[in-house]
């Protein structure tokens, strides 16, 4: 759900015959991919902070 690529993986299931056959619902799709979109966001935030943060210090340092 975090990637386009999932979205469509999704979408695609929700409007397949399949869906009625997994009991597959807009919301319990949304609700599968809850975790992973807060996974994924958490570690996106923590990862551009200490990314962030360890390339803008030397730089700030040099002074521009």
């Amino acid at each position: 759900m975090a990637t386009s690529d999932g979205q469509a993986a999704f979408l695609f299931l929700l409007t397949s015959a399949l869906a009625t056959l997994i009991r597959l619902s807009y919301g319990r799709m949304v609700w599968m991919a809850h975790s992973y979109t807060v996974t994924m966001t958490l570690w996106g935030l923590l990862a551009v902070y200490v990314v962030l943060q360890s390339v803008t210090e030397p730089i700030m340092d040099k002074g521009s």
